[in-house]
């Protein structure tokens, strides 16, 4: 949500809670009547108060539709050759990273983003990795993995591998006895 959005919000939610508490205290008497009939009657009878419904007319509209709005498509990447055109998913590109990470020694865990155009991919991958491992040399292997495997399998250039160590585990030990 945008900044703006956010003031937008802000500012209908004030106005709506306080016409809400006037709302509540009128019948509870709380206000003298006749200061009450006073107000509405210079609301009444002063024309350009008549923005004000009006502004919230609009600001409600516009708060009813901040959350909606179109998601891109995310069709993927249309490669064409000499005898046609050949559409790859998103998810192709996701799998085929798994696929060239999933063996590699020291990443227990790992999620994979991508985003994409017609000059190639670029990858963002969370993973989690053992603590017996050199960082820069499996950020590497990494990046040689997916670079190699997603050229060669789908025929799209990968731009970029951009990897986030997001923490370090022990690797799991095999208990070998009990006491």
């Amino acid at each position: 949500m945008k900044i703006g959005e956010r003031i937008l919000l802000t500012i209908f939610t004030l106005i709506v809670i306080f016409l809400s508490v006037i709302a509540i205290l009128l019948p509870l008497n709380i206000f003298d009547v006749d200061t009450v009939q006073a107000a509405v009657y210079d609301y009444m009878n002063t024309p350009i108060y008549a923005i004000i419904p009006l502004l919230l007319i609009v600001m409600g509209f516009s708060v009813m539709f901040i959350g909606v709005k179109k998601k891109k498509a995310r069709l993927g990447i249309i490669h064409t050759n000499e005898f046609g055109n050949l559409l790859i998913s998103p998810k192709t590109f996701e799998s085929a990273g798994y696929n060239a990470v999933k063996d590699i020694k020291g990443i227990k865990d790992a999620s994979i983003e991508i985003e994409f155009d017609e000059s190639g991919v670029i990858y963002y991958i969370d993973a989690v990795v053992t603590n017996d491992v050199n960082v820069p040399e499996l950020t590497k292997e990494v990046q040689n993995a997916i670079k190699s495997h997603v050229e060669v399998a789908i025929g799209i250039p990968v731009k970029a591998i951009n990897f986030h160590v997001k923490d370090m585990v022990a690797p799991q030990v095999p208990i070998t006895h009990l006491r």
